[in-house]
């Protein structure tokens, strides 16, 4: 077989020179190819005149949001990445490469061409841009199979979403985002590092024992702490937690170095002791409707094959069952679950506690992590403490969307549309002021707000259909 003959110029050399492609040098000019699709990316980042080749990233997340919506079991049987986000620029993009936006585009790489005679590389890559737009205006390849079009579809995705935040973090994985300080999601936050080395200092524990009678139990609190028993309980249980953990510490100050630290003395220690054992009581006064019922279903789930333990605990879940909520705060197995909960890693390695270590735990007093927290349970069908988790994002600022949004949502997902209209208006509202007052900041989530009420709309619409008996013409 005869090797292709193809002709490349060089104008560095203001010379043509001819050969024949063997398969090395096909291998070359596809790694080419690669390097300068990539590095139309760089381009189309970095200068400014190539920033404004986007699609409307908002139009874009609703047509997303409505096609895979539409047809949810066509895209959950596509398994394969690749052919997935094929499939959606196959429906998506025909609709934003008009002849106006080609134009725009084609202007746009020529005026960057000529200003880019100096640098090489930049000048490959946007003559290759230049290739893969007449391939589509001239050839006709499909624009699901166009690079330029994959690249400025995936750049107008990433300029919608205008944050990076640990929500994303948590939901695309490290590798995906390409964070600069990745180690920084790994690090615990203050509150739960102080709240550990507290639980371990024995003034700490004095006082525990003092506060309620742990004698009668110590077998099973010894086999809690030790891990033997594990009696599941997750952080959203007790959602006010954080916030007091968080106010325990508001104080504690930074040395020279840049360390943070927690008081050394003994009556300094006792104080801080004292002090986290009633944020604790407090926070489970707060959540006692969440955290009684979690702490029973626990200990009814627990398997024990010691006969001793087995049946310590098996009288203590009596207790529990026959005890008011008055009594059951100062239950010591209750107080024993909380302090493991918070104070050994293994308590919250669990897939739901490390969305919320991920999110409300890194600032606590910040009502949008609630609402982040809230979706992410929304994905997970677990709506138990949903409404508990947003009302608590309120109690710390109703001036903000943030929690009226987030209650909006999921009695939409409930079908309480009464409801879900009440809080998505509220949030609207708000947001509407918050974007006047500082405009662009908030267009995003003005946009999705606007975008979840047309979706209540949508339902209202079809119950109201459905309460009505069809006529029948003859």
């Amino acid at each position: 077989m005869e090797a292709i003959q193809f002709e490349i110029v060089n104008t560095g050399l203001d010379k043509q020179v001819s050969y024949s492609g063997n398969k090395q040098q096909r291998e070359n000019s596809l790694k080419k190819l690669i390097l300068n699709s990539e590095h139309i990316t760089d381009l189309f980042t970095t200068k400014k005149e190539l920033q404004g080749i986007r699609f409307d990233e908002l139009e874009l997340l609703r047509d997303l949001r409505e096609l895979t919506e539409s047809e949810p079991k066509r895209f959950e049987k596509i398994k394969d990445p690749t052919i997935f986000r094929r499939e959606i620029r196959s429906n998506i993009l025909p609709r934003y490469l008009t002849k106006d936006f080609i134009d725009f585009t084609q202007k746009k790489l020529i005026t960057e061409l000529l200003n880019s005679q100096q640098v090489k590389k930049d000048q490959d890559a946007l003559l290759t841009a230049m290739v893969f737009l007449q391939s589509h205006t001239e050839i006709g390849i499909p624009c699901e199979e166009n690079p330029l079009w994959e690249i400025v579809f995936n750049l107008s995705l990433k300029d919608g979403i205008r944050f990076v935040d640990t929500l994303t973090a948590v939901n695309e994985g490290l590798d995906t985002l390409k964070l600069e300080d990745p180690s920084a999601l790994s690090q615990e936050p203050f509150v739960l590092q102080y709240t550990r080395e507290i639980c371990e200092w024995p003034i700490f524990w004095k006082k525990l024992v003092s506060t309620s009678n742990i004698q009668p139990y110590e077998k099973v609190i010894s086999a809690i702490l030790r891990g033997e028993i594990v009696i599941q309980l997750h952080f959203d249980d007790v959602i006010h937690l954080p916030v007091y953990l968080h106010e325990i510490y508001s104080d504690v100050h930074k040395d020279t170095s840049g360390n943070d630290f927690i008081p050394m003395t003994d009556e300094e220690r006792a104080v801080v002791a004292q002090r986290l054992l009633e944020c604790i009581f407090t926070a489970m006064r707060k959540d006692v409707d969440t955290l009684i019922p979690a702490i029973k279903k626990s200990i009814s789930n627990v398997k024990i094959k010691k006969s001793d333990l087995a049946s310590e605990l098996h009288q203590i879940e009596n207790e529990i069952k026959n005890s008011d909520k008055e009594e059951l705060l100062r239950h010591p197995i209750i107080l024993t679950t909380l302090i493991a909960k918070i104070s050994i890693k293994k308590y919250w390695e669990n897939k739901q506690d490390y969305f919320f270590f991920f999110t409300i735990f890194k600032n606590p007093v910040e009502s949008q992590h609630y609402y982040e927290f809230s979706q992410i349970l929304l994905k997970l069908r677990k709506y138990g403490n949903i409404d508990h988790l947003l009302h608590a994002a309120l109690e710390l600022n109703s001036e903000i969307f943030w929690g009226y949004w987030g209650l909006g949502v999921y009695y939409l997902k409930r079908n309480d549309l009464g409801k879900s209209e009440i809080n998505l208006n509220t949030a609207l509202k708000i947001a509407q002021h918050l974007e006047i007052a500082t405009p662009g900041i908030y267009r995003r989530e003005l946009f999705l707000i606007k975008e979840d009420i047309r979706r209540l709309n949508v339902k209202k619409v079809k119950k109201e259909a459905k309460s009505h008996e069809q006529i029948t013409l003859f």
